[in-house]
């Protein structure tokens, strides 16, 4: 394996252009009628605008040495360094987390997928990570799918493990 490069997709990030149009309207709409000058949902569109170019830059790189991924600043890390590989599931949505050693917990901010930023390929993407990291580590590789081993979801210190589910 070579360097595999995951991004958010223009879909992934459409919500982030959709909102400042509604916020331009809604000001539009408030100044039109007389009930404000507007300018409150106004300055909240160029935000999100902003959102939307910002994402756009987020990545993340896996590498059979390690991992790195770019938020707002860019950070890498080496495979021995990270204790454990695991999914984050809140409200919905799904990330994946890396557990370093020393118990820090860090969430990559792509792959995701969530409710206005659905991935039909994030289990491949998150398969993709536990292997590279499993094959650095000497791990059991990732078996995607709803018979897989809870053994991907790895306990962490101090942390009650998940039972597998049905």
């Amino acid at each position: 394996m070579s360097e595999i490069r995951f991004t958010l997709r223009f879909r992934q990030r459409w919500v982030y252009l959709l909102l400042p149009a509604l916020f331009a309207a809604l000001s539009v709409f408030e100044f039109a009628a007389g009930g404000s000058d507007g300018r409150y949902p106004l300055f909240l569109a160029p935000l999100f605008l902003l959102n939307f170019l910002l994402f756009s830059r987020f990545d993340t790189r896996v590498t059979p040495l390690g991992i790195t991924w770019r938020r707002y600043g860019t950070r890498h890390l080496d495979w021995s360094e990270v204790a454990h590989v695991r999914e984050r599931r809140l409200l919905g949505s799904r990330t994946i987390q890396l557990v370093l050693a020393d118990g820090k917990v860090l969430n990559l901010a792509v792959p995701v997928d969530a409710l206005f930023q659905r991935d039909r390929e994030y289990d491949a993407k998150l398969a993709t990570v536990w292997n590279a990291w499993a094959g650095a580590t000497g791990r059991a590789p990732y078996l995607p799918g709803p018979d897989a081993p809870a053994h991907w979801r790895a306990q962490v210190p101090g942390e009650k493990s998940t039972p597998p589910g049905p």
